[in-house]
């Protein structure tokens, strides 16, 4: 799926009812357009190296699943 357009994530995203985790606005923007599809994670980390991001997201994983549980459909993480 890496070189797939947006719109192709987003319509397998709904389609396997998977959840979207992306430092992306345009998925936030496809949210908005499209209630009914994926939840999106919206990571908004600046640049950095991925073991610094990984740990970074680690950190906040149990909160981003506890508002996924409370059915949220946009998680911002900032």
């Amino acid at each position: 799926m890496a070189q797939s357009r947006d719109q192709e994530i987003w319509a397998e995203a709904k389609r396997n009812n998977w959840v979207i985790i992306t430092k992306d606005e345009d998925f936030v923007v496809l949210s908005g357009i499209d209630p009914s599809g994926s939840p999106v994670v919206w990571l908004r980390v600046g640049n950095c190296r991925r073991q610094c991001l990984l740990n970074w997201f680690g950190a906040v994983f149990p909160s981003i699943l506890d508002e996924l549980a409370k059915g949220e459909r946009l998680v911002e993480v900032i």
